[in-house]
Protein backbone atom coordinates (compact mmCIF):
# COMPACT_ATOMS: atom_id res chain seq x y z
CA UNK A 1 0.00 0.00 0.00
CA UNK A 2 2.68 2.80 0.84
CA UNK A 3 6.18 3.18 -1.09
CA UNK A 4 8.80 5.23 -0.34
CA UNK A 5 11.05 7.56 -1.56
CA UNK A 6 13.55 10.79 -1.32
CA UNK A 7 11.66 14.01 -1.06
CA UNK A 8 11.82 16.89 -3.70
CA UNK A 9 10.51 20.34 -3.76
CA UNK A 10 7.45 19.23 -4.92
CA UNK A 11 6.57 17.66 -1.57
CA UNK A 12 7.37 20.96 0.40
CA UNK A 13 3.52 21.67 1.23
CA UNK A 14 2.60 18.15 1.59
CA UNK A 15 5.35 17.98 4.63
CA UNK A 16 5.21 20.81 6.27
CA UNK A 17 1.27 19.87 6.20
CA UNK A 18 1.99 16.89 7.92
CA UNK A 19 3.96 18.89 11.01
CA UNK A 20 1.06 21.84 11.29
CA UNK A 21 -1.29 18.97 11.67
CA UNK A 22 -0.04 18.03 14.83
CA UNK A 23 -0.65 21.53 16.37
CA UNK A 24 -3.89 21.31 18.21
CA UNK A 25 -4.88 24.94 18.24
CA UNK A 26 -2.79 27.83 17.09
CA UNK A 27 -2.24 30.78 19.82
CA UNK A 28 -0.52 33.47 20.10
CA UNK A 29 0.62 35.91 23.63
CA UNK A 30 -0.98 39.12 23.71
CA UNK A 31 0.79 42.33 24.65
CA UNK A 32 -0.90 41.88 28.32
CA UNK A 33 0.75 38.66 28.87
CA UNK A 34 -2.39 36.78 28.22
CA UNK A 35 -3.13 33.40 25.35
CA UNK A 36 -5.05 34.05 22.69
CA UNK A 37 -6.26 31.66 19.70
CA UNK A 38 -5.78 32.90 16.80
CA UNK A 39 -6.06 31.32 12.69
CA UNK A 40 -2.68 29.92 11.57
CA UNK A 41 -2.84 32.75 8.60
CA UNK A 42 -2.76 35.84 10.82
CA UNK A 43 0.94 34.33 12.31
CA UNK A 44 4.12 35.55 11.56
CA UNK A 45 6.68 33.06 10.44
CA UNK A 46 8.68 33.42 13.40
CA UNK A 47 5.50 33.13 15.60
CA UNK A 48 4.52 29.69 13.58
CA UNK A 49 8.82 28.28 13.92
CA UNK A 50 8.12 28.85 17.52
CA UNK A 51 5.43 25.69 17.34
CA UNK A 52 8.21 23.41 15.67
CA UNK A 53 10.54 24.80 13.16
CA UNK A 54 11.14 25.27 9.73
CA UNK A 55 8.62 22.89 8.49
CA UNK A 56 5.99 25.24 10.23
CA UNK A 57 5.88 27.44 7.15
CA UNK A 58 5.68 26.72 3.50
CA UNK A 59 8.14 29.52 2.83
CA UNK A 60 10.48 28.60 5.91
CA UNK A 61 9.93 24.68 4.83
CA UNK A 62 11.16 25.21 1.14
CA UNK A 63 14.19 26.99 2.42
CA UNK A 64 14.82 23.78 4.80
CA UNK A 65 14.01 21.23 2.45
CA UNK A 66 16.24 22.69 -0.27
CA UNK A 67 18.90 22.32 2.20
CA UNK A 68 18.40 18.16 2.58
CA UNK A 69 18.08 17.37 -0.69
CA UNK A 70 21.50 19.34 -1.49
CA UNK A 71 23.22 17.05 0.94
CA UNK A 72 22.96 18.27 4.06
CA UNK A 73 20.37 15.62 5.14
CA UNK A 74 17.94 12.63 4.17
CA UNK A 75 14.74 13.33 3.76
CA UNK A 76 12.08 10.44 2.90
CA UNK A 77 8.51 10.41 2.13
CA UNK A 78 5.60 7.73 2.76
CA UNK A 79 3.16 7.60 -0.36
CA UNK A 80 0.02 6.04 -1.24
CA UNK A 81 -0.27 6.94 -5.21
CA UNK A 82 0.83 9.82 -5.49
CA UNK A 83 -0.46 11.00 -1.80
CA UNK A 84 2.38 11.86 0.67
CA UNK A 85 1.41 10.60 4.55
CA UNK A 86 4.16 10.28 6.16
CA UNK A 87 7.80 11.94 6.46
CA UNK A 88 11.15 11.15 7.71
CA UNK A 89 14.24 13.02 8.19
CA UNK A 90 17.75 11.93 8.96
CA UNK A 91 21.43 12.59 9.17
CA UNK A 92 24.44 10.56 8.78
CA UNK A 93 26.73 11.09 11.46
CA UNK A 94 30.24 9.98 12.55
CA UNK A 95 31.03 10.41 15.98
CA UNK A 96 33.04 8.71 19.16
CA UNK A 97 31.77 6.04 21.46
CA UNK A 98 29.58 5.33 21.97
CA UNK A 99 27.67 6.54 18.80
CA UNK A 100 30.12 5.85 15.70
CA UNK A 101 29.02 5.83 12.38
CA UNK A 102 25.13 5.92 12.19
CA UNK A 103 21.93 7.04 10.60
CA UNK A 104 20.37 9.64 12.86
CA UNK A 105 16.71 10.26 12.71
CA UNK A 106 15.52 13.99 13.50
CA UNK A 107 11.87 13.42 12.58
CA UNK A 108 9.27 10.59 11.63
CA UNK A 109 5.58 11.29 11.40
CA UNK A 110 2.38 10.23 9.24
CA UNK A 111 -0.98 11.27 9.00
CA UNK A 112 -3.37 10.19 12.13
CA UNK A 113 -4.94 7.97 9.33
CA UNK A 114 -1.84 5.91 7.78
CA UNK A 115 0.18 5.04 11.31
CA UNK A 116 1.69 2.36 9.64
CA UNK A 117 3.47 4.10 7.40
CA UNK A 118 6.06 5.12 10.41
CA UNK A 119 7.05 1.48 9.92
CA UNK A 120 7.18 1.57 6.57
CA UNK A 121 9.61 4.56 6.77
CA UNK A 122 11.49 2.64 9.19
CA UNK A 123 12.31 -0.11 7.11
CA UNK A 124 13.54 2.36 4.20
CA UNK A 125 16.06 3.70 6.46
CA UNK A 126 17.07 0.41 8.16
CA UNK A 127 18.10 -0.79 4.57
CA UNK A 128 19.80 2.31 3.73
CA UNK A 129 22.60 2.19 7.12
CA UNK A 130 22.78 0.64 10.39
CA UNK A 131 22.46 1.53 13.09
CA UNK A 132 19.95 3.79 13.30
CA UNK A 133 19.67 6.51 16.59
CA UNK A 134 16.89 8.45 17.51
CA UNK A 135 16.74 11.05 20.55
CA UNK A 136 13.28 11.62 22.22
CA UNK A 137 11.99 13.72 24.81
CA UNK A 138 11.23 11.44 28.26
CA UNK A 139 8.20 12.55 28.40
CA UNK A 140 7.39 11.15 25.02
CA UNK A 141 6.24 7.89 26.09
CA UNK A 142 3.81 7.24 23.08
CA UNK A 143 6.92 7.46 20.65
CA UNK A 144 9.30 5.82 23.48
CA UNK A 145 7.00 2.84 22.80
CA UNK A 146 6.91 2.83 19.35
CA UNK A 147 10.24 2.39 18.74
CA UNK A 148 10.89 0.10 21.79
CA UNK A 149 8.53 -2.46 20.00
CA UNK A 150 11.28 -1.54 16.71
CA UNK A 151 14.44 -2.64 18.68
CA UNK A 152 15.30 0.59 20.12
CA UNK A 153 17.10 0.53 23.52
CA UNK A 154 18.53 3.34 25.64
CA UNK A 155 22.14 4.49 24.86
CA UNK A 156 22.44 7.24 27.46
CA UNK A 157 20.57 10.62 28.48
CA UNK A 158 21.20 14.32 28.10
CA UNK A 159 20.12 16.16 30.85
CA UNK A 160 19.45 20.63 30.52
CA UNK A 161 22.03 22.34 32.97
CA UNK A 162 21.67 25.61 33.98
CA UNK A 163 25.30 26.61 34.54
CA UNK A 164 26.87 30.25 35.52
CA UNK A 165 29.32 31.54 33.10
CA UNK A 166 32.64 32.77 35.13
CA UNK A 167 35.61 34.24 34.70
CA UNK A 168 38.93 31.57 35.10
CA UNK A 169 42.58 31.27 34.96
CA UNK A 170 44.22 29.60 31.94
CA UNK A 171 44.58 30.75 27.97
CA UNK A 172 42.80 29.40 25.50
CA UNK A 173 42.16 30.92 21.94
CA UNK A 174 38.57 31.59 20.57
CA UNK A 175 37.80 33.11 17.51
CA UNK A 176 35.36 33.59 14.79
CA UNK A 177 34.42 31.08 12.94
CA UNK A 178 31.87 31.23 10.11
CA UNK A 179 32.65 28.12 7.75
CA UNK A 180 29.12 26.54 7.29
CA UNK A 181 30.62 23.65 6.08
CA UNK A 182 30.28 20.41 7.82
CA UNK A 183 32.87 17.96 6.61
CA UNK A 184 35.94 19.03 8.88
CA UNK A 185 33.82 17.62 11.72
CA UNK A 186 33.64 14.05 10.61
CA UNK A 187 34.88 11.70 13.56
CA UNK A 188 33.86 14.70 15.98
CA UNK A 189 31.06 14.51 19.08
CA UNK A 190 28.87 17.18 20.33
CA UNK A 191 29.21 16.40 24.53
CA UNK A 192 27.40 20.63 24.60
CA UNK A 193 23.65 21.09 23.07
CA UNK A 194 23.14 17.39 21.93
CA UNK A 195 19.07 17.30 21.48
CA UNK A 196 19.55 16.14 18.18
CA UNK A 197 22.19 14.32 15.86
CA UNK A 198 25.12 16.71 15.79
CA UNK A 199 25.17 16.81 11.93
CA UNK A 200 21.42 18.22 12.58
CA UNK A 201 22.07 20.45 15.07
CA UNK A 202 24.89 21.90 13.10
CA UNK A 203 22.68 21.86 10.12
CA UNK A 204 20.10 23.82 11.72
CA UNK A 205 22.09 26.25 14.08
CA UNK A 206 25.58 26.86 12.34
CA UNK A 207 24.67 27.36 9.20
CA UNK A 208 21.92 30.41 9.86
CA UNK A 209 20.31 29.10 7.21
CA UNK A 210 16.83 30.81 8.21
CA UNK A 211 18.47 34.13 9.10
CA UNK A 212 15.62 35.35 6.19
CA UNK A 213 13.22 34.92 8.94
CA UNK A 214 13.88 38.79 10.85
CA UNK A 215 13.42 37.41 14.00
CA UNK A 216 15.61 34.79 13.41
CA UNK A 217 18.10 36.82 12.09
CA UNK A 218 18.35 39.45 14.82
CA UNK A 219 19.36 36.99 17.30
CA UNK A 220 22.46 37.30 19.21
CA UNK A 221 24.57 34.57 18.26
CA UNK A 222 28.53 33.66 18.30
CA UNK A 223 30.39 31.13 15.77
CA UNK A 224 33.89 30.32 17.21
CA UNK A 225 37.24 28.34 17.40
CA UNK A 226 38.46 27.34 20.54
CA UNK A 227 41.84 26.08 21.03
CA UNK A 228 42.59 25.28 24.70
CA UNK A 229 45.50 22.23 26.09
CA UNK A 230 45.94 20.92 22.81
CA UNK A 231 42.16 21.03 22.12
CA UNK A 232 40.36 21.99 19.21
CA UNK A 233 36.39 23.07 19.58
CA UNK A 234 33.74 24.49 17.59
CA UNK A 235 31.42 26.60 19.60
CA UNK A 236 28.04 28.38 19.02
CA UNK A 237 26.66 30.63 21.36
CA UNK A 238 23.08 32.07 20.83
CA UNK A 239 21.12 34.34 23.43
CA UNK A 240 18.21 32.79 24.47
CA UNK A 241 14.66 34.60 24.58
CA UNK A 242 14.69 34.29 28.20
CA UNK A 243 17.20 36.97 29.27
CA UNK A 244 19.85 38.88 27.26
CA UNK A 245 22.53 37.44 30.02
CA UNK A 246 21.75 33.66 29.22
CA UNK A 247 23.29 31.93 26.13
CA UNK A 248 22.38 28.91 24.87
CA UNK A 249 25.84 26.75 23.91
CA UNK A 250 26.65 23.99 21.23
CA UNK A 251 29.89 22.16 21.09
CA UNK A 252 31.67 20.09 18.95
CA UNK A 253 35.13 18.42 19.52
CA UNK A 254 37.21 15.52 18.53
CA UNK A 255 38.36 14.80 22.11
CA UNK A 256 36.24 14.26 25.12
CA UNK A 257 34.73 17.31 26.89
CA UNK A 258 37.28 18.54 29.38
CA UNK A 259 37.26 20.74 32.36
CA UNK A 260 39.76 22.53 30.53
CA UNK A 261 37.65 23.14 27.91
CA UNK A 262 34.62 23.76 29.95
CA UNK A 263 36.56 26.62 31.31
CA UNK A 264 37.29 28.55 28.76
CA UNK A 265 33.91 28.72 27.42
CA UNK A 266 32.73 29.67 30.92
CA UNK A 267 35.56 32.13 30.38
CA UNK A 268 34.87 33.77 27.35
CA UNK A 269 31.07 33.87 27.68
CA UNK A 270 31.68 35.81 30.99
CA UNK A 271 34.00 38.25 29.33
CA UNK A 272 30.96 38.75 26.64
CA UNK A 273 28.35 39.52 29.68
CA UNK A 274 26.40 36.43 30.00
CA UNK A 275 26.28 35.29 33.18
CA UNK A 276 24.16 32.19 32.96
CA UNK A 277 25.22 28.96 30.52
CA UNK A 278 22.17 26.35 29.06
CA UNK A 279 23.97 23.53 28.50
CA UNK A 280 22.68 20.00 27.17
CA UNK A 281 24.70 17.11 28.36
CA UNK A 282 25.20 13.43 29.37
CA UNK A 283 26.80 12.84 32.24
CA UNK A 284 30.56 12.28 30.87
CA UNK A 285 30.38 16.38 30.35
CA UNK A 286 28.22 17.35 32.92
CA UNK A 287 31.17 16.50 35.35
CA UNK A 288 33.03 19.49 34.73
CA UNK A 289 30.74 21.98 34.97
CA UNK A 290 31.60 22.98 38.83
CA UNK A 291 30.13 24.20 41.51
CA UNK A 292 26.67 25.95 40.86
CA UNK A 293 25.12 23.68 38.14
CA UNK A 294 21.55 22.85 38.50
CA UNK A 295 19.88 20.37 36.57
CA UNK A 296 16.44 21.14 35.41
CA UNK A 297 13.71 18.95 34.99
CA UNK A 298 14.30 18.46 30.83
CA UNK A 299 15.85 15.43 29.47
CA UNK A 300 16.21 13.45 26.24
CA UNK A 301 17.01 9.86 25.49
CA UNK A 302 19.06 8.65 22.35
CA UNK A 303 17.89 5.15 22.13
CA UNK A 304 19.91 3.00 19.64
CA UNK A 305 18.96 -0.25 17.17
CA UNK A 306 23.23 -1.16 17.59
CA UNK A 307 22.38 -4.82 18.45
CA UNK A 308 20.29 -4.87 15.05
CA UNK A 309 24.29 -5.10 13.67
CA UNK A 310 26.89 -2.88 11.81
Amino acid sequence: MYHTRRATLNDTCAISALFCATVPRWQRVAVDGSVQDVSYETLTLYERWLYGGAWMSVETAALWLSHLVRGAGVPLVACVDEAVVGYAEAFVSDEPAPLHKHLHIEHLLTAPEHDAAARVLLDALREQARPLHVNLPHVDADRLSFYAAQGFAPLFDVQQYLVPARSGQGFYQAVAHTQTTYDALRGWGMPLGRTSAARAAWETRWTRLLDAVPELGAQTYHRLAFTVSGQNAFVYVETTEVSQRQALVCCWTQKPYSAALHNAISDWAHRQGYRELVLWAAPAAAVHFGEGAEATFRKHRVLTNLSEGA
